[in-house]
């Protein structure tokens, strides 16, 4: 489209040219007024001259165009070029802008590309063209350094934040990762944490927290007090302070190599909410650039708050533990007071013991305790509801009454009881009082001195409690106390197994006074094979751990004899369910042991001598002697679960089954049966039956007893066998 523009204004000013020419030509023959030989030449020589020129034009400027066409295609023959430069100066100005193009697009092309280097050879230094290019590149260069530079940042930040969550909970191991790791991301040489600490006077000072150089970690401990030096100056302002140039004096960075000034030092405060909590040191042999200490404040702010986080939770912790030893004391203060009571306490308090808490006590005296408060001279000065109620009088008839008056005791009237309370020292005694109407009662009674803030004891407080009903069940329980020890064999334990208390009818029987085996250990009352039995320790483990124990066992009585007991040995539990002694309970069963003994001497003896068989009461086979197995010809397992059907003749067994209706009635005899054994032979026997009860007097077994056999070979092989 601008091709054709091009020669549509190049045609136009060829036919201006000509128009030019002939109205030149016209212009002269109206002058002349007619036509002659030169003019006619002239006209024709200017035709002529004006197709040369047109052509010679067009060419030119198409020439023009064409290059022109290629410069912009960046397609130019430049030998072309260069072979018409000698004869045509415009082809070497077109060479020239082709190249210095060129040249300019090529560094364009790799001006992207960090490590390429610009090659000049046709732009000159003062080249707009060049000019343009280098500051293209510089501001690139800019650009990439400070992309470089917020990525530096971002990424270490981001380390460093991943570093602190992981290691917050250790501020040591914390400082010292933190420090080595800053000192070389920075590119220092040396760097120091340090972190605000107080004085007993409320003084400030900086202690270090760690210190790194050189690639190591340094130990040492260096405190700075705050506003001295450099350091102090730097936590007091809150500023970050950057020296170029370090006094000589100041800090030293060694090495294996020596030691030397640093160039740059920057310290900066672990700031946070306006709080500052520490400093980091950083000392460099280089120029630290202002991206660098930029990153080092907002990444103090990060130590800052973690290191606020750690002083908090130490400080919550410190308080915890004050707390607990403000509870400790608490605990201890309440006890104290406990001990006054110590007196007082009966079966119900140590009951309940557990259950008192410090916020229910004092409301607990009031609602529970009788209270009374009495002046030095032993006058009442003030009464609770509960006094009142108790001994029925009205609060202005108690107000001024001598205390040994209400008490109905006159062993209070005595120096000694007034001295102590004098001395500060509590008295817990039991009263039998009685009401306005003379009805007695008891009251477990402690009286404490209370002091004023002179320390000056000026009143009695009389806490007390109606135990009545404790007293009764006191005299009852001692009641029973006395009728076990007049019916069965006690003894008296503590938990480690030593005696504490044998009652007269066990002492009696073994042979002991009663005060003799106080102390002793249980192993005394047991033969040597007992004692080392290690069932023995085993039964005492289970005690103490409050497990009963019911059984027979056996003792050595003090003359040496055994003596056979049947009883417990039972856990007496505290009130706060715990063992704290063991009584055993038993009774003296040698007689009935030694007719078990000889009773079982006599089975057995009758067990080796006949044939023997025990079936249970639904008449299943439960065991047998050896006469009987080899008698019959059985083996143990051949008769496991038989019934006894298989073992007698049909007859027989019928026989058998009506005696089981008697043998709960305990009235079977002597009967005979004929027996089948393992091959088949039938073998009639005189059995003597005996029913065996359990302990409901159930039948639990029946046993037969093979005595008499009517086949004289049968009676041959019993004798035999036996």
């Amino acid at each position: 489209m601008r091709k054709i523009n091009i020669q549509k204004r190049l045609k136009l000013q060829s036919w201006l040219i000509g128009f030019i020419l002939l109205s030149s030509t016209i212009f002269c023959w109206i002058i002349i007024g007619h036509v002659n030989y030169y003019l006619a030449i002239y006209t024709v020589f200017a035709l002529a001259v004006y197709f040369v020129l047109n052509k010679k034009i067009n060419l030119r400027l198409n020439s023009i165009y064409n290059s022109l066409l290629s410069f912009n295609k960046h397609s130019l023959d430049q030998e072309k070029y260069r072979e018409a430069a000698d004869s045509e100066p415009m082809a070497t100005e077109i060479l020239y802008g082709y190249q210095r193009v060129t040249e300019a697009l090529e560094n364009l092309n790799g001006i992207f590309e960090t490590d390429n280097e610009f090659s000049f050879q046709n732009l000159k230094p003062e080249d707009p063209l060049r000019v343009i290019i280098e500051d293209i590149r510089k501001k690139l260069d800019l650009q990439k350094q400070e992309e470089d530079r917020r990525n530096w940042t971002i990424q270490g930040l981001a380390n460093f934040g991943t570093l602190i969550r992981n290691e917050e909970h250790d501020l040591s191991n914390l400082g010292n990762l933190l420090i080595s790791k800053l000192v070389e991301y920075t590119n220092c040489n040396q760097g120091a944490i340090f972190t605000i600490g107080a004085e007993e006077d409320g003084s400030q000072f900086l202690e270090q927290l760690s210190c790194y150089a050189y690639d190591r970690r340094r130990f040492g401990e260096k405190k700075v007090k705050v506003g001295v030096g450099l350091l102090g100056q730097c936590v007091l302002e809150k500023q970050t302070i950057y020296l170029k140039e370090v006094p000589d004096d100041y800090v030293y960075i060694t090495s294996g190599l020596g030691f030397d000034t640093p160039r740059t030092l920057v310290i900066l405060p672990l700031l946070a909410n306006e709080n500052v909590y520490g400093a980091v040191e950083l000392a460099s042999f280089e120029v630290l650039e202002d991206y660098k200490i930029s990153f080092l404040e907002k990444l103090s702010e990060s130590i800052a708050l973690t290191i606020a986080s750690q002083k908090h939770k130490s400080h919550t912790q410190k308080l915890l533990e004050e707390s607990q030893k403000l509870s400790s004391e608490l605990q201890e203060k309440e006890a104290a007071m406990q001990e006054s009571f110590e007196k007082l306490a009966s079966t119900q308090d140590e009951m309940h013991q557990h259950q008192m808490e410090l916020d229910g006590l004092f409301r607990a005296i009031n609602n529970y305790l009788v209270t009374a408060e009495i002046d030095m001279e032993g006058k009442v000065m003030g009464t609770n509801k509960n006094l009142l109620h108790l001994f029925e009088y009205k609060y202005e008839e108690v107000v001024g009454m001598s205390i040994t008056r209400l008490l109905n005791d006159d062993k209070m009237l005595s120096s000694e009881f007034w001295e102590r309370l004098a001395s500060g020292k509590a008295v817990s005694q039991d009263h039998l009082c009685k009401t306005k109407a003379q009805i007695p009662f008891w009251l477990k009674v402690s009286f404490t001195p209370v002091e004023n803030t002179k320390g000056e004891i000026y009143k009695v407080l009389m806490l007390a409690e109606n135990i009545t009903e404790e007293k009764l069940r006191e005299a009852e329980l001692q009641s029973h106390i006395q009728a076990i020890d007049k019916t069965i064999a006690a003894i008296e334990f503590n938990m480690e197994g030593n005696i504490r208390r044998i009652n007269p009818i066990y002492a009696g029987i073994m042979g002991y006074k009663q005060d003799e085996l106080a102390g002793k250990p249980y192993s005394v009352l047991l033969s040597q094979r007992e004692k080392n039995n290690p069932q023995t320790a085993l039964l005492w483990e289970n005690l103490q751990r409050g497990q009963f124990f019911s059984g027979v066992f056996k003792q050595i009585d003090k003359q040496g004899k055994e003596q056979w007991l049947n009883g417990t040995l039972n856990p007496i539990f505290d009130v706060g369910g715990e063992p704290y002694k063991v009584m055993m309970f038993a009774d003296f069963i040698t007689g009935e042991k030694e007719k078990q003994n000889e009773l079982q001497t006599l089975v057995n003896a009758m067990k080796g001598t006949f044939p023997y068989l025990e079936i249970d009461a639904g008449a299943t086979f439960k065991s047998a002697n050896k006469l009987f197995m080899e008698l019959f010809g059985y083996k143990r397992l051949d008769l496991q679960k038989k019934d006894l059907s298989k073992l007698m003749t049909n007859a027989s067994f019928k026989k058998f089954s009506k005696l089981i209706e008697k043998a709960a009635e305990n009235r079977l005899d002597g009967e005979s049966f004929e027996w089948v054994t393992k091959d088949g032979q039938t073998m009639p026997f005189q059995n003597i039956l005996s029913p065996i009860k359990d302990l409901e007097d159930g039948l639990a077994k029946i046993a037969l007893i093979f005595v008499e056999n009517a086949d004289s070979k049968a009676k041959e092989a019993v004798s035999d066998k036996a």
